[in-house]
C-alpha cells in the first residue's frame, strides 16, 4: 500500500512516524518526576544506552547503504525524508531501546510504549521510509544494545 490515497490514516501514521520519539520523552519525564532516585538513574542510563543505540544504527547505515523504498521503488513518500540508507531503522531502535528500559521500571508503561513501538515501526514502512527488514534490524539492535550495557558492560 502506497502513501498519500486515504487521507485519514496518513494523517494518522505521519503523526505516529513523526512523533514518536516525543512519546517516550514523555513517558520518561513522567516516570522521572513520579519515582524515587534509583529510578531516576535507571531512567538516565535508558536515555544514554537510547542515544548510543541509535549511534550505532546510523554508524551502521552509513556502512550498510540500501536504499529506502520510497528511492528504490521510485515514488513519493508521505513525509519528505533524506535518501540515506534505510537500515536499520533508528527510529525503531530508540523506540525499542526505551521502550524496553522502560518496562523494568513499570510494567504497565513498558507495555503501552511496546504498542507504541509498533505502531511506529507500521507507520515508517507506511510512509515509504523503511523494509520491514529495517524495522527487524532496529527492533533487534536496540534490544541488544540494551541486553550488552545491562548483562555485559554492567551498566545498570
Amino acid at each position: 500500500m502506497k502513501p498519500g490515497k486515504r487521507p485519514l490514516l496518513d494523517t494518522l501514521m505521519k503523526s505516529i512516524s513523526i512523533g514518536g520519539i516525543y512519546f517516550y520523552w514523555v513517558i520518561m519525564l513522567y516516570l522521572f518526576f513520579t519515582r524515587d532516585f534509583e529510578t531516576k538513574i535507571y531512567l538516565f542510563k535508558t536515555g544514554v544506552v537510547g542515544l548510543v543505540a541509535v549511534f550505532i544504527a546510523k554508524m551502521l547505515g552509513k556502512v550498510f547503504y540500501l536504499p529506502r523504498p520510497f528511492v528504490l521503488e521510485k515514488f513519493t513518500p508521505l513525509y519528505p525524508h533524506r535518501p540515506d540508507s534505510s537500515f536499520p531503522s533508528d527510529h525503531v531502535t530508540g523506540a525499542f531501546t526505551l521502550s524496553l528500559g522502560i518496562l523494568k521500571i513499570s510494567w504497565e508503561l513498558g507495555v503501552v510504549c511496546l504498542a507504541y513501538a509498533v505502531l511506529l515501526s507500521f507507520s515508517r514502512v507506511y510512509a515509504g521510509h523503511h523494509y520491514w527488514r529495517d524495522i527487524a534490524g532496529g527492533a533487534l539492535l536496540g534490544w541488544g544494545v540494551l541486553i550488552l550495557f545491562e548483562k555485559i558492560l554492567l551498566f545498570y
